[in-house]
């Protein structure tokens, strides 16, 4: 293989394919293959590590980002999981939304504390808030289906990204 031929082999290498970004997340969205067990340590244990960080008073900003994604990702799956079941199932997913609307008014008063004292400190009812929501999110995990899942985690992704942009910069 000569030159010439061997850098039009790498150039090849960097064309990303066709088949990934918007059709593929659409083909994913729609999986209705139930979350293996490594899926559901793999969703879950960021969420139980962060909170472990915040417990130890050493939750980073990219932490406390990544627990706010968690939350409304959680919230996400259990109105998508509400949306499409039946009435019995309806009933025992509706309680998860005070827990989740609790949860993101206690990420707002850690918010507010770590712009007063620059730690992001947790009370030891807050913290009870975060891990109530931590099981809920566990929970809807088991019995949801892969798109269920990744539709739920884009949508919280964008959400928390719309309201990130919407804050005020800091001077630099």
């Amino acid at each position: 293989m000569n030159r010439a031929q061997r850098r039009s082999k790498k150039n090849l290498a960097r064309i990303t394919p066709s088949w990934r970004g918007a059709p593929m997340k659409t083909l994913l969205k729609a999986s209705v293959r139930p979350i293996s067990q490594a899926e559901h340590a793999e969703l879950t244990l960021p969420f139980l590590l962060q909170l472990a960080e915040l417990k130890n008073g050493t939750l980073s900003v990219d932490g406390f980002v990544q627990l706010n994604e968690m939350i409304v990702s959680a919230f996400n799956l259990a109105s998508d999981i509400w949306a499409n079941s039946p009435q019995h199932s309806k009933e025992a997913v509706a309680p998860s939304e005070a827990v989740f609307t609790q949860a993101s008014a206690t990420l707002a008063v850690i918010g507010e504390r770590f712009n007063q004292r620059g730690r992001f400190i947790a009370s030891g009812d807050e913290l009870t808030a975060l891990e109530k929501a931590s099981n809920w999110h566990a929970d809807l995990i088991q019995v949801s289906t892969q798109g269920l899942v990744l539709k739920a985690l884009l949508k919280a992704e964008s959400q928390v990204r719309g309201l990130l942009e919407k804050l005020p910069k800091e001077p630099s």
